[in-house]
């Protein structure tokens, strides 16, 4: 039998298990499940700072890790993943072995934005543009600065999977959490990844396996402003930004 039932935590998709690992009930110490037919470029180091920072995390006075747990018991004999076999093939299986529970692949799933008044303005100003000429950057917060003529700024919620089906997106700059990279992937748009936090990294190593984009290198940590530009020009550059 297989119980459905509000999820209280979101595995943002396989390859976070598969190349990650989870921590143990007791132990402060992180338990590794390697696949040795896959190879990672991350570094353990990078695995265990978010692991064990989010592990041991707590929300609404509930340890991450044992929300965590009591999820994986309650998931009956099986476990849905916003994902599909097209995007981690090569991950869905394994999880199914970590996790003595069957995996299914239910996604990619996105919301509909559906038809907003306050998106007019947007769907009317892209629909000036020449096709692959506008770049949608979207990484979360950050500081309100004057672009006049160069490009539009919107400091609200904005229909991101809409915007990112019209012709005129070139390329998609993203912190890649797990939703804007399914809704990049599933739109065609290449994603040019500034991953941050967390999950991010992780998911901008799936961007550069499946090639439907370029992560920004970082020099001691920082991004530059030249190597962006650089792969902005590139990714536009080659068939209007389009895979």
């Amino acid at each position: 039998k297989s119980l459905f039932w509000r999820a209280r935590i979101v595995i943002d998709g396989a390859h976070l298990i598969t190349s990650s690992s989870l921590k143990e009930s007791i132990s402060s110490a992180v338990r590794y499940f390697k696949n040795p037919n896959m190879e990672h470029s991350i570094q353990d180091a990078e695995l265990n700072k978010y692991l064990l920072q989010w592990f041991g995390g707590t929300e609404n006075g509930v340890r991450n890790k044992d929300r965590f747990l009591e999820c994986l018991e309650r998931s009956s004999n099986m476990v849905l993943i916003n994902t599909s076999q097209m995007i981690e093939a090569q991950y869905i299986d394994y999880v199914s072995v970590l996790v003595g529970k069957q995996t299914v692949p239910v996604g990619p799933l996105v919301q509909e934005c559906g038809n907003r008044e306050e998106d007019v303005h947007i769907m009317e100003w892209l629909g000036k543009k020449e096709p692959g000429s506008v770049v949608l950057v979207s990484f979360g917060n950050f500081k309100v600065e004057r672009f006049e003529e160069r490009g539009l700024m919107v400091q609200r919620w904005v229909p991101q999977a809409k915007i990112l089906g019209h012709s005129s997106i070139g390329g998609f700059v993203s912190h890649c959490g797990w939703n804007s990279t399914l809704e990049g992937i599933i739109n065609g748009v290449p994603i040019i990844a500034m991953p941050m936090k967390n999950d991010q990294p992780f998911n901008a190593k799936v961007v550069t396996e499946l090639g439907v984009g370029i992560k920004v290198p970082r020099e001691n940590g920082k991004l530059k402003s030249e190597e962006i530009t650089r792969i902005i020009n590139e990714v536009i550059e080659q068939e209007g930004g389009k895979y």
